[in-house]
């Protein structure tokens, strides 16, 4: 399970097909890799309820 507290980083290592779904919304592991998905998620506009919504679909 994704949750908006895990880094980028975590967020790829738990789930490495992540990185196409990330990308899509500039979020980068390069970049932002140390940075929560929830401050990801703001600093690029996206919505983090749908975006983890997206990771989490089994």
């Amino acid at each position: 399970m994704i949750r908006k507290e895990m880094t980028v980083a975590e967020v790829l290592r738990v789930n490495p097909q992540s990185t196409h779904l990330l990308m899509s919304y500039g979020i980068c592991n390069c970049c932002g890799g140390n940075l929560t998905l929830e401050e990801s998620a703001q600093s690029k506009g996206v919505d983090l309820q749908m975006l983890l919504d997206r990771l989490n679909k089994g």
